[in-house]
Parts: structure tokens; C-alpha cells; sequence
């Protein structure tokens, strides 16, 4: 059956525009080796596909998401709004590449193959992100990689942009042979006068939008204050200050054992089933997010144990949705969760329901005050300050932990089926990232380590794995029963 495919492009993601705040925030910071903020996806396919099979998909792609052809276009300084501006000199051949695995192409050498290539920084004069597609996986497969900045868009935007790309039978036209309007616009070549010209449009349009997008929040919190009380989102770090006691409420250091970090990583991945992930959440009465963040927390508090020290310091970051429904397109819309400690040496659906009590307790104005205001703040801030702090602050964090739903239908590119997805999100200064993505009816758990704090990787990776085996244990059990 042959299926229809619209070769219109994603309007939302076609137009020039400034990056938001949280998104030149990433940009910048970027740009610090400790501080990689590209995410790495591996996408298994059960076929090794005709390889210029695949480079047409991702002309088609290309055709379809402008986006992709854009770079990233700032003042020197780095001060003001960043703009993503097209790329005149974009090329395919600079962004898309093949492999094969090295013998055996088991899983280890393919993470092994992510890792090495992880640890290079995206081109910041190009579009910055870059694909692989790997072969002699396990022998009859492939994977395509995908290494992305960040400030492209938040994961569920990412997932909902490929779900609009991917097709979900084999049979799909995508690649088909047909001349493609941005290779004619890429051999176009304009004068290096004409060229600067645009880049300083560009930018001082971005300034423009940017400064009116921040003048009308600021005044909007304003006229709120007028009508309201004060947020309160605001009220506790007011009376702290007011009162002489504010140090309470800086970010302090998370666990002494973590404490290190170094430019290192080690990518382990986890299978977690879906069904048993709802089913463990239905059991204790919370979400699939507190079961997943529990099962983490939980393998942290036994790695601590097995070094004879406390993991109550335990700092632990949260992501948090802030896209309205429906709400499609690039750029970053999150929050921020802070979680202290990994709740002691107790049972599993305690530590779930205590993880849960604390996210729904703690997402609330946080979210949806101070993120915007931070947001409306970070372009206006020197880069080389930016990073500073920026370093200083992320460092203290111990672990991310995030959950993106992923694609509940089948996925196919160039006639081979995604059958797994594992995304490696960036540890942003932290200990350990660990992303929970789904895919059909399984969930992978990526693992992005850095050595230099868990010197022991391979027994946290177990651990990991123990901790959801002791979230799923009830369950086997009532079965066996």
C-alpha cells in the first residue's frame, strides 16, 4: 500500500526567529566543555537500510523542517538575543555520515561508539546537529544516531516533531528521488556585504522582539502585584532576605560521595515494561514519573551504602512540562523541580510515595513564576558570566531525571522500523542524567554517568536495574499467587 505524504513544511518550525530565554541560556552555557548541552539519541532498526535511501529521507526531512538548516546567529559579546538565522553554506554530507560498528557490534560497542562520538562538541558555525547511521549491529541490524543541541526544543517537542516526520509503514514515499529546494538555495551564494547585512538584521530584529517580549512580562508581573498579593512563588525568598536568613535557600552542594565531576561518560541503558510501570503506579497510587524517579533515587541510596556513607544531601533535578495542551514546536518550555535526598533506607512504595508527595507539593508556583522570569532575564546576561555561574550552580545538582513519552505506534525510516530508543540527555554538571523514553510497549532508561563521581559505574547500572525489580517484585508475586 502505498501512503500519502504531505511535503508541505511544519510551519512551526520553519521560521527565522530569536531563541527564548531558556534556550540562549543553553546556547551559551554550551559552549563550556563541562557544560555539553547536545542530546544523543540511538534508534535501533531491525534492517540495515539502502544507505542513499536514507539520505533522501533526510532531504525530505530537511524539505520538511527548515529549522534543521539554520544556524545559531549572535553578537560577539553575548549579550542580547541570539536568532537562528538560515545557514547559506548548509551542506547534508557535513551533517549525516555512515559507520559499521566495530567487531562484535554488540550493545556495549555501540554505547561505546555513542560515548566517543558524544564527547565531541556540534560545529557552532553550523546548524548544530549531526546523524549517524550506524551498521553491523547485532549483525543484521543497524542504529541511527542522532546528536541534537538542545536548544532546538525540550524532548517532547523533539518526539512530537518525529512523530510528524516518521512514517508508520515501511511503504512510505519519503524517499523519493526529486530535486529539493534548499540544495539550490545552499549553491546560492550571496555577496559577503549582502551576507553581513542579514546577519545584522537578523540579529537586531531578534533584539526588538526580545526586548518587547520581556518589557511586556515584566510590566504584566507588575500590573499582577497591583491586583494581587505578592506570588507565591516569591514570598519565602522575600522574607528570608527580610529576615536575614536567605542562605537557607541557596542551592547547596548535594552528596560529598558525588562530588567530583570530570569531561568523561559512560552511557549504560535499563528496559523497563510499560505495562509495569502503570501497573506499579496504579498499586501505590502515584504517576509512572514517581515510580521511575523512585526506582533512581532508591539505586543511589544503595550505592552510597555500599561506600559506607549518607546520601540524605542528595540533590535531584526534575524537568517539568510547561507547554500548554496541544502546544507544538521547537524551542524549550520547562520548568525546574529540586529534590533533597533520596528518602532513607525504606521500602520501595514508601520512597514512591514520598517522591510523589514532593512533586505534587513542590509543582506549583515554582514552575510557573520564576521559570518565565528567568527566561526573560538570560539573553540580557554576558556569556562569559553566564557560564560562571552557571557551572557553579549546575555542579551541585547530583541527578537529572527525566520521563518523555515516546511513540506508541511503529516508526519507520528509509523501509527500516525503530525498534528501540534510547536518549542520552546531557548531564548538564550533574552526577548522572538519567531519561526515561518509551517505545511501543517497552520504556528505555538511559544512563548518562559521569565516571569521575560514580567511580563505579557498572554496580550503579545494576543497581538501577535491582531497584525496579524490587518495584515489580509485588506483582510477581501476586501472580505466582
Amino acid at each position: 500500500m502505498n501512503v500519502t505524504v504531505d511535503h508541505g513544511p511544519l510551519h512551526d518550525w520553519a521560521l527565522p526567529e530569536p531563541l527564548n530565554g531558556t534556550d540562549a541560556w543553553m546556547w551559551r552555557i554550551s559552549s563550556d566543555p563541562r557544560l555539553p548541552m547536545h542530546v544523543l539519541a540511538i534508534y535501533v532498526l531491525d534492517s540495515v537500510p539502502d544507505w542513499e535511501r536514507v539520505r533522501r529521507c533526510f532531504k525530505w526531512c530537511l524539505e520538511k523542517v527548515p529549522r534543521l538548516r539554520q544556524r545559531v546567529l549572535e553578537f560577539p559579546t553575548e549579550i542580547g538575543p541570539a536568532t537562528w538565522s538560515p545557514d547559506p553554506e548548509f551542506r547534508l554530507e557535513d551533517h549525516l555520515r555512515c559507520i559499521r560498528l566495530p567487531s562484535p557490534g554488540d550493545r556495549r560497542q555501540l554505547l561505546h561508539t555513542a560515548e566517543w562520538w558524544a564527547g565531541h562538541d556540534l560545529d557552532r558555525a553550523r546548524a548544530p546537529w549531526e546523524a549517524v547511521l550506524a551498521e553491523g549491529y547485532e549483525g543484521d541490524k543497524a542504529a541511527l544516531i542522532l546528536k541534537w543541541h538542545h536548544s532546538f526544543a525540550d524532548g517532547i517537542g523533539t518526539v512530537q516533531m518525529l512523530r510528524r516526520l516518521l512514517s508508520s509503514t515501511p511503504e512510505a514515499h519519503q524517499d523519493e528521488d526529486r530535486p529539493f529546494e534548499f540544495e539550490a538555495m545552499a549553491r546560492t551564494r550571496l555577496p559577503a556585504s549582502a551576507a553581513l547585512g542579514q546577519q545584522v538584521q537578523a540579529i537586531a530584529t531578534a533584539t526588538a522582539q526580545q526586548t518587547r517580549r520581556a518589557a511586556q512580562y515584566f510590566l504584566g508581573q507588575a500590573q499582577t502585584l497591583t491586583r494581587t498579593p505578592m506570588p507565591a512563588a516569591y514570598r519565602p525568598m522575600v522574607n528570608a532576605w527580610t529576615t536575614g536568613q536567605h542562605n537557607q535557600y541557596k542551592l547547596q552542594p548535594g552528596s560529598a560521595l558525588l562530588r567530583r565531576r570530570g569531561l568523561g561518560r559512560r552511557f549504560e541503558t535499563v528496559e523497563v515494561p510499560v505495562s509495569a510501570l502503570r501497573r506499579a503506579a496504579e498499586r501505590t497510587g502515584t504517576s509512572t514519573g514517581a515510580v521511575f524517579a523512585a526506582a533512581v533515587l532508591g539505586a543511589c541510596h544503595e550505592y552510597h551504602a555500599h561506600f559506607h556513607t549518607e546520601a540524605e544531601a542528595l540533590l535531584t533535578a526534575m524537568p517539568v512540562n510547561l507547554r500548554n495542551t496541544g502546544q507544538r514546536g521547537p524551542g524549550n518550555h520547562i520548568g525546574l523541580l529540586l529534590l533533597r535526598g533520596t528518602f532513607g533506607d525504606i521500602d520501595p512504595v514508601a520512597r514512591i510515595r514520598a517522591v510523589h508527595k514532593l512533586i505534587k507539593r513542590d509543582g506549583n508556583d515554582l514552575a510557573d513564576e520564576m521559570i518565565p522570569m528567568i527566561g526573560a532575564m538570560a539573553c540580557w546576561v554576558p556569556g562569559m558570566a553566564l557560564r560562571m555561574y552557571a557551572y557553579h550552580m549546575l555542579s551541585k545538582i547530583d541527578l537529572w531525571v527525566s520521563s518523555v513519552p515516546g511513540y506508541s505506534r511503529p516508526c519507520y525510516i528509509a523501509g527500516a522500523e525503530f525498534i528501540e530508543d534510547m536518549t542520552f540527555a546531557p548531564r548538564a554538571g550533574s552526577a548522572c542524567n538519567a531519561t526515561l523514553v518509551s517505545h511501543g510497549d517497552t520504556s528505555c532508561l538511559a544512563l548518562n554517568i559521569d565516571p569521575a563521581a560514580f567511580v563505579d559505574p557498572p554496580r550503579f547500572h545494576r543497581l538501577v536495574r535491582e531497584e525496579f525489580a524490587a518495584i515489580f517484585e509485588p506483582e510477581r508475586e501476586g501472580n505466582r499467587g
